[in-house]
């Protein structure tokens, strides 16, 4: 079974990637106040939070293709739900992620003396959150061509198999008659050979002594 990576299931990874690494850039929470949240935990949600996001991605997709690879009696069924539950997981945190980040961007908007923590710290990562969600969603058309590769498998392996069938039952069909019939057909053909390469050498025989009664009649003038 072929299932190394296609072209087409690379490319979205590496187009969710992008949009990852423009989150980065462009949205770092450099005006988050170091009394309210320590440096290292600003570090993390700038740069290192994207990518462990986008990691987790990356092990679903991991985790469906070995699953879909070690199933030996792989249905089109099982490649359905396989692939669901994984690109669910996906769907599921680009799609909370944004829900967090409003919740809290209302909060801080709501909350008496928060203005530095709303502009630093709750809109960039709502922001963040939304590029995570677009992410996501290029990351899960991956899923999409994986169930797409090995539903083609799975479908050229079942016509393989009904053509096999079909050939059993065809042979089953013959009944005891075709086969004698067959059979006699074999000795017949076989007895016809016989016959003829008989034919062939007394043809032979026969030359050899016209040839020497020539040659005989010939030393004799």
């Amino acid at each position: 079974m072929n299932n190394g990576w296609s072209y087409s299931e690379l490319v979205f990874p590496l187009l969710s990637f992008l949009v990852v690494v423009l989150s980065i850039i462009l949205f770092p929470f450099s005006r988050v106040p170091i009394d309210f949240f320590p440096n290292a935990l600003i570090i993390f949600f700038s740069y290192i939070f994207p990518l462990v996001v986008f990691g987790v991605f990356i092990w679903m997709a991991i985790k469906a293709n070995n699953e879909l690879r070690n199933d030996k009696e792989l249905t089109e069924a099982k490649i359905t739900l396989k692939v669901d539950k994984y690109s669910g997981i996906v769907d599921g945190i680009g799609t909370a992620l944004p829900l967090i980040g409003a919740a809290l961007l209302l909060y801080y908007a709501v909350k008496p003396n928060s203005s530095e923590i709303f502009y630093g710290f709750a809109a960039p990562l709502e922001i963040k959150s939304i590029f995570l969600l677009a992410s996501a969603k290029l990351f899960e058309s991956m899923f999409d061509s994986l169930a797409e590769r090995y539903l083609t498998i799975v479908r050229n392996e079942n016509d393989n198999a009904q053509i096999l069938e079909a050939l059993k039952k065809k042979i089953i069909e013959f009944s005891h008659e075709d086969i004698v019939k067959l059979d006699s057909i074999s000795k017949m053909a076989s007895q016809s050979s016989e016959t003829l390469n008989g034919f062939v050498n007394n043809l032979k025989d026969l030359s050899n002594i016209l040839g020497k009664d020539s040659g005989q009649r010939s030393s004799n003038k």
